[in-house]
């Protein structure tokens, strides 16, 4: 997609609560993960506190505790590349200081992660498919803000349970509902990878990883060599190989009886149904490799290792039958879900490079592809180089300077997976 047009000076467009703070702001950072939402923290000069008594007479005292309160926010250069305008609607207001040298600090998430935060502590039972029903306590959940509602939940996978199950809410608020029926139901979706859980102002989308539109992000250029005329996009590196997580991450495995059926399920009398390994999770995206860029995936069958393999505790089974789908067929999906997840922590990188307003949708993390043309001091092509997933970025603006991390990984290259 070419290099970002990169220009002296960063610039932004930052309201808190409606107030104008562009001439004022020191940093502002704006921080997404894949499953994590997003964070935007914003440190404004402030001498003898005047901005933090506007916000509290404006909007912060007759607001704050009522309903949320917006930040709206825009990073670019100067003439040059800029990223659409996001949400978010705070969460901290700090300040330090005195006279002249204080300052104040607002720190906001993604409107979904706040909406969902805060329940009725009823008793309710939603009736339908797990897809179904998390739509539903998106939609019962949503809160207004300035004319706008949170969350929207605007693409969910459809699972593959019972249209008429039950399910009681048991007095949680909605957001750890949500993540108790994702913690085990990637097993009841087409292709049983795990969830992922991105949004984007009031979007939301809760999406298997294997249904994720790929996104052919871009292609930076990293060269070791030094001299004039020797551009290179890369400004730091740090490199993180977590080779411990083997141990226990290699093939993950569950256990227990059915009281509809009285079968018992273990890695002897029924392995296919209980064990999750590399094979059994085909489905999963990893961006192509060679073996000189990723490891080679370990053999849980070697020699000395005895078939490594580490238990995980089952989920209950629903006895009254309600998910429509044999417990065996879908007490595998907390340590299908688990051995995803850790896989990604394996092999990563991230990368910071100068400010780049292509990198602003959160909506595209664990999907997006970036192509690092890493070359040494010599010129050959680096083994750091090649295929990435994006799963993270962090962008960080001062009055003189942007730079934008991201947070990147890929499995094994032998791992069976759609490579993208």
């Amino acid at each position: 997609m070419g290099n970002p047009k990169v220009t002296q000076t960063p610039k932004v467009k930052i309201l808190i609560g409606g107030i104008d703070v562009e001439t004022d702001y020191q940093v502002l950072e704006w921080m997404a993960f894949a499953s994590g939402g997003y964070v935007m923290r914003a440190r404004i000069s402030d001498p003898y506190l005047n901005f933090l008594a506007k916000l509290a007479k404006q909007q912060l005292l007759r607001k704050a505790r009522k309903e949320p309160l917006e930040c709206r926010f825009k990073i670019g250069w100067a003439g040059g590349d800029e990223m659409d305008e996001m949400k978010a609607w705070v969460t901290d207001v700090g300040s330090s200081g005195v006279q002249v040298d204080a300052e104040t600090e607002i720190i906001a998430i993604d409107p979904p992660s706040w909406a969902l935060n805060a329940g009725y502590s009823d008793g309710i039972v939603f009736e339908g498919k797990v897809s179904d029903v998390i739509s539903q306590v998106c939609k019962r959940f949503t809160i207004s803000a300035g004319g706008t509602t949170a969350p929207i939940l605007e693409k969910i996978s459809e699972t593959k349970d019972n249209d008429h199950g039950k399910w009681w809410m048991m007095r949680q608020d909605p957001k750890t509902f949500i993540q108790m029926l994702l913690d085990w139901s990637s097993a009841l979706t087409n292709r049983q990878t795990n969830w992922v859980i991105n949004a984007k102002n009031e979007k939301l989308h809760i999406v298997e990883q294997a249904e994720l539109v790929q996104n052919d992000f871009k292609k930076y250029d990293i060269l070791m060599t030094t001299g004039y005329g020797r551009a290179t996009d890369l400004i730091d590196i740090s490199v993180q190989s977590d080779t411990l997580l083997t141990f226990w991450q290699t093939r993950l495995n569950t256990g227990g009886v059915s009281a509809i059926s009285g079968k018992y399920y273990d890695k002897i009398t029924a392995k296919e149904q209980v064990e999750v390994y590399d094979e059994n999770t085909s489905n999963k995206i990893d961006a192509k490799s060679t073996p000189q860029e990723s490891f080679d995936k370990p053999n849980p069958e070697g020699p000395n290792r005895g078939g490594w393999s580490t238990s995980i505790l089952t989920i209950p089974e629903h006895n009254a039958g309600d998910v429509g789908v044999e417990y065996g067929d879908y007490m595998h999906g907390r340590p299908r879900h688990m051995f995803i997840e850790q896989l990604s922590l394996m092999h990563r990188i991230r990368i910071k490079v100068h400010g780049d307003a292509d990198v602003r949708d959160p909506l595209g993390l664990e999907a997006t592809i970036v192509n690092l043309n890493w070359k040494n001091e010599k010129g050959d092509r680096y083994w750091l180089g090649g295929k990435w997933i994006v799963y993270g970025f962090h962008h960080m603006v001062t009055r003189g300077k942007w730079t934008t991390d991201l947070y990147l990984r890929r499995f094994d290259h032998d791992a069976a997976a759609k490579k993208r």
